[in-house]
């Protein structure tokens, strides 16, 4: 009888095969068992820009959904490490596709946000926060 064995170019080329596949199967199955039952384990799909204030007083966060779905429960987290203060609030209870919100320190109760520190968005359906880092008001002009 004639037994064929496979050369080791061939077997060389499947065994790379499956190692480039098992990270990529091993991160599926860490996002799928991490994000929970409908939850995307990305951040919401939303743009955070800033502009400044029109009465002077810090920076104002400008939220967009850039996505064709509809956000709920929008809540914004800003975040100061120098101080080791934050504040929340919901900013909307439903955002529409393609529509904006802008969060101040009026809706953020008097905290006013301020180049350095950080904003989070959070919605429902999402396990992690999109973040931006509030920037100088000299950064703004070039955009």
């Amino acid at each position: 009888m004639i037994r064929l064995e496979p050369n080791r170019r061939t077997q060389n080329a499947r065994r790379n095969l499956v190692r480039r596949r098992i990270p990529a199967i091993l991160l599926a199955i860490a996002v799928t068992s991490y994000s929970g039952c409908g939850q995307s384990a990305l951040p919401p799909p939303v743009k955070v820009t800033h502009r400044q204030s029109l009465v002077g007083i810090g920076m104002v966060v400008q939220i967009t959904n850039t996505s064709g779905h509809h956000l709920y429960n929008v809540k914004v987290v800003g975040r100061s490490l120098r101080e080791v203060e934050s504040a929340s609030l919901i900013a909307t209870e439903h955002l529409r596709p393609r529509d904006s919100i802008e969060v101040g320190w009026m809706e953020f109760d008097g905290w006013v946000p301020q180049p350095g520190e950080t904003i989070e968005v959070y919605c429902d359906d999402y396990a992690l926060p999109k973040v931006s880092i509030v920037p100088k008001p000299e950064q703004l002009n070039g955009r």
